[in-house]
């Protein structure tokens, strides 16, 4: 029995150590939605990668919000309906709900469905490898400040409007502000009177617009803002492949 628990913990060690593995090279790869059978080979090289010309979605749009009430059944706000908010809401506002939330609206949303149709057969390839990868979806609308990406794999797209996501080496976390995971901290608008390691803080800014997906390795810091010149508040769909591992970790 002791030599089961022995091999069960150097297995557990050596998926953390894996896990834990990350490249950080601040290089795009980019394919068009018409090439995606290539897409298993270039997620290999654990890069960023930004997909363009995806098929048009009709869920999670403000019209979607409106029209629809299964959303009422997420209670994001005490006073309002999510639909009143997202009409009287600043195209600039930070997304107000919880990650739980989020992924109460990605599931009713119909998110999981499209996710199940359209990215699994091109990130779950290996039969062996399905039940390893669990996707996680979660809708968001505005902007929302740095977190570290801990899935294997983290896709995020647009359905509405247009976003700035900025992407940084998650070895820049220590030079960020104290307490930066509670604040929507965003690197362009750091400043030298905030964080004093601004100046050494490297990143990269990505426009994704309604056809585009970025697909980013995990390790990653990553934010995103409305794209100055777009009216619209943002919606922007997430999804999330975790293994057991980055499950627990997270």
């Amino acid at each position: 029995m002791l030599e089961l628990i022995c091999i069960g913990c150097i297995c557990v060690a050596i998926l953390v150590f894996f896990h834990n593995q990350a490249t950080y090279e601040y290089k795009i790869n980019q394919i068009q939605w018409t090439q995606r059978e290539n897409l298993p080979s270039l997620m290999a090289e654990r890069g960023p990668l930004v997909v363009k010309g995806l098929p048009p979605v009709a869920f999670w749009t403000q019209q979607d919000c409106m029209m629809r009430e299964c959303y009422s059944q997420v209670p994001v706000f005490q006073d309002k309906g999510l639909s009143e908010w997202l009409m009287s809401a600043d195209p600039d506002t930070a997304c107000p709900w919880s990650k739980e939330h989020a992924g109460l609206l990605g599931t009713l949303s119909g998110l999981g469905l499209w996710t199940e149709t359209h990215i699994d057969p091109h990130v779950r390839t290996n039969p062996l490898w399905m039940a390893w990868y669990r996707p996680k979806v979660s809708c968001w609308a505005g902007s929302r400040g740095l977190w570290k990406a801990g899935a294997r794999w983290t896709i995020l797209f647009v359905t509405e409007g247009a976003v700035q996501v900025s992407i940084m080496a998650g070895t820049h976390q220590k030079g960020l502000p104290v307490g930066w995971k509670a604040k929507a901290v965003h690197p362009s608008k750091l400043t030298v009177y905030d964080t004093p390691f601004v100046a050494d803080l490297k990143y990269l800014d990505i426009v994704l617009r309604p056809g585009h997906c970025l697909i980013m390795p995990p390790h990653w810091l990553m934010s995103w803002l409305r794209l100055e010149g777009s009216e619209t508040l943002p919606m922007v769909c997430a999804i999330e492949y975790h293994t057991p591992i980055s499950s627990v970790l997270r």
